[in-house]
């Protein structure tokens, strides 16, 4: 019996589904892009994407639960922060080769040529923002749940000790 879409929830994983799904986006829009800002940009921006995954994956192997120690819930919440914080600056950087990109690359087109390609960039940089908007809240959110664990059963603990 399947489950109706209203009941569902993200699993607790989805976190991690997303940043590897991003990865994967941000390899298919940025392989078309000019070689010249390869080494510059593209590397950069594909390179801060796996390290944010990577982060979500060491943090995702730290299990938190009411049994866990005050070291387990700081190494983790450092690698959520850590992760968080690439990929806002993944959002940022990618506008940044787009603008690049759509300033220097496609003006010389002409203009019907143009248009067409300012409306693909500018769709892929939606579609870039929105995705790491996604993956921020949802990182967001596994710190906010590890934080009320933190709160609730892991700090008691150490003053009672």
């Amino acid at each position: 019996m399947s489950v109706p879409t209203w009941k569902r929830k993200p699993s607790s994983a989805e976190f991690i589904y997303q940043v590897y799904q991003l990865n994967i986006r941000l390899g298919e829009i940025l392989a078309n892009k000019p070689q010249k800002y390869k080494q510059n940009y593209t590397d950069h921006i594909v390179k801060t994407a796996l390290e944010a995954l990577e982060h979500l994956q060491i943090a995702d192997s730290i299990y938190l639960s009411k049994y866990s120690g005050e070291q387990d819930y700081r190494i983790r919440r450092e690698h959520l922060l850590k992760a968080r914080g690439q990929i806002e600056h993944l959002s940022t950087a990618a506008y940044i080769l787009l603008e690049i990109i759509r300033k220097h690359d496609y003006a010389s087109e002409g203009p019907q040529k143009s248009d067409r390609l300012y409306a693909k960039l500018y769709d892929q940089e939606m579609e870039i923002g929105d995705r790491c908007e996604q993956c921020y809240k949802l990182i967001s959110g596994v710190i906010k749940s590890d934080t009320e664990t933190y709160k609730k059963y892991i700090r008691p603990q150490k003053g009672g000790s």
